[in-house]
Formats: structure tokens, sequence, C-alpha cells
């Protein structure tokens, strides 16, 4: 479903509208949870004034929404890079460049183990209000993590030792409290070919 998520009205219709499915679903089925999954990235075209609307405003609606609605469990899902798998070939710049890309953090997450990160905190019990990072495993390039990092960053302590190849922004959290386990990383989708 489409609405404007900084218009608190079309949020609340929304959330009242059943949405009735057709093949391969019965058309009986309808809608019992709400993933909302909208926003800006700071790579949409929009100024950050725009950003900030839609992303805080929205998110508000949403709680506000989903809290009216007595809605037991909401997940707000944000994302530095989200990737599926027709897109790994644009893995190149990761592995190849990965002094290009701190502002991801050299970390990414599969659009099918974000959909799992969902589900388990839907699934999980007792979590109360909780941010966990959404991200797969590993480094987006070949290099060891914390060699990696050191050489980059050498006046920046570490408060624990890292994973040969974990993924800067961690998601320890999540496989520990939620039971993630890594379906989908991007070794497996991408073919190591150098670009110009």
């Amino acid at each position: 479903m489409e609405c404007d998520i900084t218009d608190a009205g079309q949020v609340s219709s929304a959330f009242h509208t059943k949405i009735q499915h057709s093949e391969p679903l019965s058309a009986n089925a309808t809608s019992r949870r709400h993933r909302p999954f909208c926003g800006h990235s700071t790579t949409t075209p929009c100024s950050r004034q725009q950003t900030f609307i839609a992303n805080i405003t929205g998110f508000h609606n949403v709680i506000e929404a989903a809290c009216k609605l007595g809605i037991k469990k909401i997940v707000l899902a944000s994302s530095v890079a989200v990737y599926s798998p027709d897109e790994y070939a644009s893995f190149d710049k990761y592995v190849h460049h990965p002094d290009d890309w701190a502002i991801h953090g050299w970390s990414y997450v599969d659009a099918r183990d974000l959909g799992r990160i969902c589900h388990q905190c839907l699934k999980v019990d007792g979590l109360g209000w909780q941010v966990f990072n959404a991200a797969n495993n590993s480094i987006t390039n070949r290099h060891h993590t914390t060699e990696y990092l050191r050489s980059r960053y050498p006046h920046i302590p570490f408060t624990r030792e890292l994973e040969t190849t974990e993924a800067p922004m961690s998601n320890r959290k999540i496989r520990t409290r939620l039971g993630f386990e890594e379906d989908h990383p991007w070794q497996r989708y991408f073919s190591d070919r150098k670009t110009e």
C-alpha cells in the first residue's frame, strides 16, 4: 500500500484498510501485521529538511497509528545499504575501492536477510524498545576487519576484538538476541572481477 507517511490521516487510514489479496493468495486473506518501510535515504534527491520530515514525522505517524490500534509490536527498519540478488554485480565498487565506502561503514544487508531480521523481531517476545543494526555478518571487502580499520583510523580505539571479517556495523546483537543467522552473504552472489 502506498501513502504519504507525513500525513497522519493517510497513515491511520492505511492501518485501518483491510487489503484484499488475489491469486495466489486466498481472497479472504487480510493483512494482520504492519511493517512500514518508508522515508528517504541521504542519497535521495531531496533536501535535508524533506528527508527529516519524511523520516521523523513518518516514523512518528506510524508509531501513533499502530499504538491507537493496539498493535503490540512495531518494527521500524532503517539501513545504510540494502541489496537484492540482481544488484550484486555492483559490489565491485565495495570490494575493489573500499576507501570510497566509509559512509556505509563497509556494511550492508541483503533484502531477504532484512526480511528475516524483521520477522525475528516480531517472533521474539520480551524485547521492549530495542535498536538493532540490520546488517549482514561480514565487511564488504576482502580485508580483515581489524587490520583494515586500524590502517585507516589508527587514532580510534577498539572496545573489543572483532571477528576476522566482521562487518564494522556489527550485527552481533541480532545474532545473540534474535537468533538471526545470515542466509545471503555477499560472497555467494559476487563474482570477483576487477573493475577499471
